[in-house]
């Protein structure tokens, strides 16, 4: 049996305080630079995630995962992965095609805050990003999939957290600008329809915010739209009707009217979590983008304003004509003014009844007066009118209605056809041109 020998006990306690003393004397500063393997530092040094690497240099982020205070899981794409990015319909070709905000959220949208390795993950969760948006994890057997992605490389383990490689970058709506979110979900007709309209650039500029009513391509068949058919301010009007100049989320949308880009108005009704525009359901809500906002519909929505409605019943090429050459068209293709919503009651002499004028000479001051009495203010209904009634008009006409076995006359025009509507008011259509 061996035994312990007290000696030689006292003989290495003595050596070991005075090496301790002469540590506490000596005035040497003690080693601070140690080696790290910081998540920063593995993929650093493993050249499938350069490309990742890079990005994270180009925002700034790598200070972020070689700091050894905190701890990190990042779901890192592989080289083939951010090619595989580059190379598809969305947008994206290079990372110039993402302002600095944008790549940012892209990048930490692969973060998760904490260490968890393969084992602590868990069907179905929902893991918070450090951009403050969600990752949903689906395991399947061996196979697990972090935000759509899957997971190829797991548990590669440094001093402040874990990385686990994925196949695909994970793109977040919120990196992508509404341009390059309809271009990313194939709205193919939309995205054509903007090109043609020549209206990319506003939806690709990242420091926009706007609402985009979004329609899908089975609603631009079913509206049976071709392209080929519209000028290109004609779908600029259209596409702009589906416009709100300001980011709104459902959650923020009330019943009554919205405004669009091209002061034109949008009916909002709520039942439930049932929500429409104009004659359109949303089908999904709150694609959040870096620039607003986009629902998309199921139909396409075209602008009625009092214009839009005389336009297109083709029988008013004079009249059109008419406010044209005064600069009074703008005034009613439009339903808010400043702001505040505007209706008119428009008195419409159809193109036979322009004829019945014949060949006369007018000033374009003449002009202007005689449509300003055709206008008056407000919405006013056949059924608003009585025999004897007064209706004053824009240019302050007042004018004189007759109301006999149900036909309406107003200033000596007859009302061939009353009540046809239109979203800034209502047209009265007439068979004469009031002159007086």
């Amino acid at each position: 049996m061996k035994t312990l020998d007290l000696a030689k006990l006292l003989f290495v306690f003595s050596i070991l305080f005075s090496i301790t003393s002469c540590n506490e004397d000596d005035d040497t500063p003690p080693i601070t630079n140690l080696p790290t393997n910081t998540i920063a530092d593995v993929a650093s040094s493993a050249s499938d995630y350069s490309t990742l690497v890079t990005a994270l240099g180009s925002a700034n982020l790598v200070g972020t995962f070689a700091d050894a205070t905190k701890e990190y899981t990042v779901f890192a794409p592989t080289n083939a992965a951010f090619t595989q990015l580059l190379a598809a319909n969305n947008g994206i070709s290079s990372f110039d095609d993402l302002s600095a905000e944008a790549l940012d959220i892209l990048l930490k949208h692969h973060v998760v805050e904490g260490k968890l390795m393969s084992t602590d993950l868990n069907n179905g969760d929902m893991l918070t990003t450090l951009a403050g948006t969600k990752l949903e994890v689906e395991i399947s057997g061996d196979n697990v999939m972090v935000g759509g992605a899957k997971v190829g490389s797991p548990n590669i383990e440094a001093d402040n957290g874990v990385i686990h490689g994925i196949e695909s970058v994970i793109v977040p709506s919120q990196a992508l600008t509404i341009a390059q979110v309809a271009i990313s979900n194939n709205f193919t007709s939309l995205v054509a329809a903007l090109d043609k309209a020549k209206l990319v650039a506003p939806f690709a500029t990242a420091t926009n915010s706007l609402t985009v009513f979004a329609p899908t391509d089975a609603a631009f068949t079913e509206a049976g739209i071709n392209l080929d058919d519209f000028t290109e301010e004609e779908l600029q009007r259209i596409l702009q009707h589906h416009v709100v100049s300001s980011k709104v989320l459902s959650s923020v949308l009330e019943n009554g009217k919205v405004e669009t880009l091209i002061n034109t108005s949008l009916d909002v009704m709520l039942d439930g979590e049932m929500v429409k525009i104009g004659d359109a359901m949303v089908q999904i809500a709150n694609i959040e983008a870096i620039n607003g906002v986009v629902h998309v519909i199921d139909k396409v929505l075209t602008p009625s304003t009092i214009v839009d409605v005389a336009i297109t019943a083709g029988e008013f090429t004079e009249l059109i004509g008419a406010l044209t050459t005064t600069e009074l068209l703008s005034d009613f293709n439009v339903d808010f003014v400043d702001g505040e919503l505007a209706e008119y009651t428009v008195l419409a002499p159809t193109d036979a009844a322009f004829a019945k004028l014949g060949d006369i000479s007018l000033t374009n001051d003449q002009l202007k007066a005689i449509l300003a009495n055709h206008v008056v203010p407000n919405k006013v209904l056949s059924t608003d009118l009585n025999d004897g009634d007064m209706v004053e008009t824009l240019g302050g006409a007042m004018l004189t209605v007759s109301v006999v076995d149900g036909v309406i006359t107003i200033g000596g025009a007859t009302v061939a056809q009353p009540n046809v509507g239109a979203s800034n008011g209502i047209i009265h259509i007439i068979n004469e041109v009031i002159t007086d």
